[in-house]
């Protein structure tokens, strides 16, 4: 599940853990509290669960919450010149972040 980058998780987004594996999600508009696994292309659709298109035309699994092993926010943060930025891309050889992150670091 690399993001375009190669990195193994998305600098910005959701992700889910769905029999042992990590699937990109979302949460699935209309059906809260329900989530939408959406396979990396090439990889197969999570087993058990139906393809559900969404009004941009992307298809995602919807999944109920408690079938889920866990649920992330992922966020990346960095300093550069003293300051705090969000991440909202990277390369193997720069990031790109919106300055003024207001959140809270853990290590």
């Amino acid at each position: 599940m690399p993001d375009p980058a190669g990195f193994p998780f998305p600098v910005k987004g959701e992700v889910a853990v769905f029999h042992g594996e990590f699937y990109r999600a979302r949460a699935a508009l209309g059906l809260w509290p329900s989530a939408e696994l959406l396979p990396d292309p090439g990889r197969p659709a999570p087993v058990g669960l139906a393809p559900r298109e969404a009004a941009d035309g992307s298809v995602g699994y919807l999944v109920a919450p408690e079938r889920l092993e866990a649920w992330y926010a992922v966020t990346w943060t960095f300093r550069w010149r003293g300051e705090l930025f969000e991440c909202t891309a990277a390369t193997p050889a720069t990031l790109s972040g919106a300055l003024g992150f207001r959140g809270q670091l853990s290590a």
